[in-house]
């Protein structure tokens, strides 16, 4: 059992530095094409600061599964 818990702390660890990875490669981007729509990144409005960071998680969210199902089908 505690080795199963380990494997799974070990998969937990991986998988939190991938969406890291992956967060701090898209913050960017999004943050342009906001520039690029008028929409201010640096703006105090809650509602815009909510909305950028809403879109970044759920761009690297997404990222994240294409790259999961990715490697699930190389390994193949």
């Amino acid at each position: 059992m505690a080795a199963n818990l380990d494997q799974l702390e070990g998969f937990v660890r991986e998988q939190l530095e991938l969406h890291e990875r992956i967060f701090k490669l898209v913050r960017p981007y999004v943050l342009a094409r906001a520039r690029e729509f008028g929409i201010d990144p640096e703006s105090d409005d809650e509602h815009t600061r909510t909305t950028l960071y809403a879109m970044t998680m759920e761009l690297a969210r997404s990222i994240f599964v294409n790259w999961s199902v990715k490697q699930r089908y190389q390994k193949r």
